[in-house]
C-alpha cells in the first residue's frame, strides 16, 4: 500500500496569486510552518518572507492528492 502525498500551492494573500507548488506527506498546516522556518537563500524563501514583513501570512491549500508512486508526475503537472 503506497503513502498518500499532497501536492500543494502557496498563495500570495496580496495578490491571489499562485506563487510555489509542492508535495508534502504531513499535513498542511505543518508544512506551511516549516517554509516560514526555512532560511535557505531561494527566490521561494526571500518571497515568503517578504509577505511575512508586510504583515500577511503566505496561504496553503490542498491541490491534490496523489501517492509516493504517482506524486512527482503530478506535481510537475500543475508547476507547468
Amino acid at each position: 500500500m503506497s503513502e498518500q502525498v499532497s501536492i500543494y500551492g502557496l498563495l500570495d494573500p496580496r495578490t491571489q496569486e499562485l506563487r510555489y507548488v509542492g508535495k508534502t506527506k504531513n499535513g498542511l498546516d505543518e508544512r506551511l510552518r516549516q517554509h516560514g522556518a526555512d532560511n535557505i537563500r531561494t527566490h521561494k524563501n526571500y518571497w515568503f518572507q517578504s509577505v511575512i514583513k508586510d504583515g500577511f501570512i503566505p496561504e496553503i491549500f490542498l491541490i491534490e492528492e496523489s501517492n509516493e508512486n504517482e506524486w512527482e508526475e503530478d506535481e510537475r503537472f500543475w508547476i507547468t
